[in-house]
Order: structure tokens, then sequence, then C-alpha cells
């Protein structure tokens, strides 16, 4: 007999809603999707882990170090109208701290075709990368979010997964720790002003 897998990387709000998939009710045995219950369960990223040597070489690396000093915080964006009305939360941000937003959503531009890339792993980097879904889902983990720490930029999350689960302890500022786009503003220039906690 053959078995039929159902395979999906992204959620359900962005690509589900085009097509009608009652017509495929009982015809799929297994699933393998980024949700934690699927019979195969993916990630974006195939090599999330760093070797073990690697994380001693960070232990004494100072990650404020060659960071831009005028604006902190970036955001790359090409959606602009989300399921997770990200691009409100980043607009109501950006009246208590700058944020360089790229792409559709913003008006910073890069000539590269690999502008994230290009921007990140410069030796004038950014302090802090947005990664935003554009849909909260639980589970569901942007691609961007391993790109980014690869590069030692600390990374402000949103999103319906428990990031504490998945990535390494004070890794990353998640959103929901904070009342408001106000408050993460003021924890983000603190450590912006301070290089031993950041």
């Amino acid at each position: 007999h053959q078995k039929w897998i159902f395979f999906e990387m992204e959620p359900p709000h962005k690509t589900w809603l085009y097509v009608n998939l009652t017509q495929y009710n009982g015809m799929f045995n297994l699933t393998s999707t980024y949700a934690w219950d699927s019979n195969i369960p993916i990630w974006p990223r195939r090599n999330c882990v760093r070797d073990e040597r690697k994380f001693q070489e960070l232990e004494n690396v100072d990650f404020a170090s060659k960071k831009r000093s005028d604006v902190a915080v970036t955001w790359f964006a090409s959606i602009c109208s989300t399921q997770s009305d990200r691009q409100n939360y980043v607009t109501e941000l950006q009246k208590y701290i700058d944020v360089d937003v790229y792409g559709a959503c913003g008006n910073k531009t890069c000539d590269s075709d690999d502008c994230e890339q290009v921007l990140l792993n410069d030796t004038n980097s950014y302090k802090f990368y947005l990664a935003f879904e554009n849909s909260i889902c639980e589970d569901y983990v942007t691609e961007k979010l391993w790109k980014v720490l690869e590069l030692n930029i600390a990374v402000v999350v949103m999103g319906g997964v428990n990031y504490g689960d998945i990535l390494p302890k004070d890794s990353f500022i998640d959103v929901r720790d904070y009342s408001s786009p106000k408050n993460l503003a003021q924890y983000i220039n603190f450590l912006d002003k301070n290089d031993d906690a950041y």
C-alpha cells in the first residue's frame, strides 16, 4: 500500500487560506510539518546546533564590540500586512527606539541580493534583530531566527512557540515578556547602553 505524507513548512494562515484541503480528507497517512506533534517534525534549518567547541569560544567574546552606535535595532520584512500584526508592533516600538526597517515594509534599501547577510554579518552590524513571525502559530519558527543566531546578534522574537524550549537561555528577548512595546524599548535601550549586560 502506498503511504501518503502531508508536507508543509508554512503556518496555516499563510498557505491554507488559498487551498481547499477537504478533498484530501483521509488521504494522508502521515504528516511532516513544523508542528512538534507531526509524525515527522521538520525545522527550517538542518544545522542549527553549534559544535561544543564553538560555544566555549563564545564565552569570552565581547558581543557589543564593533556594533553600530547610531541605530541598535533592525527588521527585515517583505510582507507588511500579517496575521500577527507585527508591523503595528514595530511602528509602536519606533516611537521609543530607532529601528531600521529594510524590505517592502521600510524605507531602508540594500543593493545586495542577500541584504540580510551583508548587513548582519558586517563588522559594524546591528545589536538587535527583530525576528517577528508573520503568523502566531504554536510551534512555528521562521528560518530567519536560525540565520540570525549564527551571527552573534541579539534576537528579539515574536511568535507562538515556547522559545525557551528551543533556544539557549539568554540568547533571545521574547516580546511576550514585556507589557508593551514601550517596556521592550526601555529594556533594549538599557542593553544598548550597558555592554556587560548585553
